[in-house]
C-alpha cells in the first residue's frame, strides 16, 4: 500500500503543470535543481504517509483503545494537530511555488539575455558579411560576373580609335559611325517641334478663348448698357405719361367743373331771363308806345347787361386761346422729351458700333500679326533644318588632291 501510494505521489508531481517560458532552455543545472526539489517534494510526502500509518496501527492493534473506546479529546488533538500540519503543508507549498515562479522568471530573465546577446552577434556579423565580405570583393568574381562581357570595352571606339589598325578590319571608307546618334537627334528633334507645336495651338486656343471672352464680355456689357438705356427710357415714358395723365385730368375736371358752373350760371341767367321776359313791359307789350315794331337781339337788356355779355364772351375767347397755348407747349415738351430720348440712344448706339469696330480692328490687327509671326517662324525653321548637301559632306570620303567640282576630260 505504501508503495502504491508513493508511486501515485511521484505520478502526480510529475504531472503537475510546468511554467510556460515560451523558450527551450540549454542549461543543466536546471534540470538538476528541478530533479532535487521533485525528489526533497516525495521524500516528505512519503514520510508523512508513514507517520499516519503508524498513527494508524497503534489505534487499531491496541487492544485498551479496542475495548474501551475512543479517547475524545485525544481525537480533537489530533485534529488540531491534523489542521497545523494541513496548513503548515500549504504554506511551505505556496512557499515553494513562489521559489519555483521566481527561479523561473530569473532563468527566463537569463535566457532572454543569452538570446539577446546571440541575436546582437548574429547581426553583427551579416553587417560585417555585407560590408567587408561582398561578392565584387572576391577574387575570383572577374570568372563569375554576370555582367563582365557588358562592361567589357567594345572592339572599337569611334572613328580614331588607336587599338584598330589596318589588319583589324574595323574601319571602313564609307561607313556612317554617327548614324544612331544622328538619327536619335533627329527624333529628339521631331519631339521637340512636335511639342513645340503643339505649345502653340495650345497657346493659339487660349488667346483665341481669351479673346472670345473679352468679346462676350464687352457685348454683355454693351447689350447691359442698351438695357439699361431702355428701362430709362420706359421710365421717363411712363413718368411722362403719368404726368400727361396726371395733368390731361386735372385739365379734364377743371374743365368738367368750369362746365358745371357754366350750366349752373347759363340756367340762372335763363331763369332770369325767362323772368325778365314774364314780368318787362315792353316785351309784353304792355306799352305799346315804347314798341316801334323792330326786331332787336338786345330788345329789353340794359346797356350794363350788354356789356357784361361782351366782356364774358372775351373771357371765354381768352381762355379758350389760352387752353390752346398750354397745350400747344405740352406737345412741345414732350417732343423735346423724345427727340432728347432718340438722340442719347442714337449717341449710345454709334459708341457701341464704335467700340465694337474697334476691339474688331484689334482683334484683326492680332491674327494678321500673330499669322506673320507664324509664317516667319516657319520660313525660319525651313532655312534651319534644310536638308542641303554641301561640300562638307563629302570632304571626309574624297582625298585632299581630288576635284571637288567637275571637270570635264579634255580639260584634265
Amino acid at each position: 500500500m505504501r508503495a502504491a501510494w508513493a508511486a501515485k505521489t511521484i505520478a502526480e508531481i510529475g504531472n503537475e503543470p510546468k511554467p510556460r517560458s515560451g523558450k527551450k532552455r540549454t542549461a543543466t543545472h536546471v534540470e538538476q535543481q528541478r530533479f532535487q526539489l521533485v525528489n526533497g517534494r516525495v521524500l516528505h510526502a512519503i514520510a508523512q504517509r508513514q507517520e499516519l500509518e503508524n498513527e494508524r496501527q497503534n489505534r487499531v492493534f491496541d487492544p485498551k483503545v479496542r475495548t474501551i473506546g475512543i479517547d475524545k479529546q485525544a481525537i480533537e488533538n489530533q485534529i488540531q494537530e491534523r489542521k497545523a500540519l494541513l496548513q503548515l503543508e500549504a504554506d511551505r507549498e505556496a512557499w515553494m511555488d513562489r521559489q519555483q515562479v521566481q527561479q523561473d522568471k530569473h532563468l527566463c530573465y537569463l535566457q532572454q539575455e543569452e538570446d539577446k546577446i546571440r541575436r546582437q552577434q548574429e547581426q553583427d556579423l551579416v553587417h560585417f558579411r555585407r560590408r567587408f565580405q561582398k561578392k565584387e570583393m572576391a577574387s575570383s568574381w572577374d570568372l563569375n560576373d554576370p555582367n563582365a562581357l557588358k562592361k567589357d570595352l567594345p572592339a572599337r571606339i569611334g572613328a580614331d580609335d588607336p587599338r584598330c589598325s589596318t589588319a583589324s578590319l574595323q574601319k571602313f571608307e564609307g561607313e556612317d559611325q554617327d548614324y544612331n546618334n544622328r538619327l536619335r537627334l533627329q527624333q529628339q528633334q521631331v519631339r521637340d517641334w512636335y511639342s513645340q507645336q503643339m505649345d502653340e495651338k495650345r497657346l493659339l486656343g487660349h488667346l483665341q478663348q481669351t479673346e472670345d471672352r473679352l468679346w462676350e464680355n464687352r457685348s454683355e456689357e454693351l447689350m447691359r448698357k442698351a438695357h439699361e438705356v431702355q428701362l430709362l427710357q420706359q421710365a421717363q415714358k411712363k413718368q411722362a405719361a403719368h404726368t400727361t395723365a396726371a395733368f390731361n385730368q386735372s385739365i379734364a375736371e377743371e374743365k368738367r367743373r368750369q362746365k358745371l358752373a357754366e350750366k349752373q350760371y347759363e340756367a340762372e341767367l335763363n331763369n332770369q331771363e325767362l323772368m325778365n321776359q314774364l314780368n318787362d313791359p315792353m316785351l309784353n307789350e304792355w306799352d305799346r308806345a315804347l314798341s316801334n315794331g323792330k326786331r332787336d337781339p338786345s330788345k329789353g337788356l340794359t346797356r350794363e347787361q350788354i356789356l357784361a355779355i361782351h366782356n364774358e364772351r372775351a373771357q371765354q375767347y381768352e381762355a379758350r386761346r389760352q387752353a390752346r397755348i398750354l397745350e400747344a407747349e405740352e406737345r412741345q415738351i414732350a417732343a423735346s422729351r423724345e427727340k432728347h430720348e432718340n438722340d442719347m440712344a442714337a449717341v449710345l448706339q454709334r459708341q457701341i458700333d464704335t467700340e465694337s469696330k474697334s476691339l474688331k480692328t484689334q482683334l484683326a490687327d492680332h491674327n494678321n500679326v500673330h499669322l506673320r509671326n507664324t509664317r516667319h517662324a516657319t520660313l525660319q525653321k525651313k532655312r534651319l533644318y534644310a536638308q542641303e548637301v554641301g561640300e562638307q559632306y563629302f570632304e571626309p570620303y574624297c582625298p585632299p588632291d581630288y576635284p571637288t567640282e567637275f571637270v570635264p576630260k579634255s580639260t584634265r
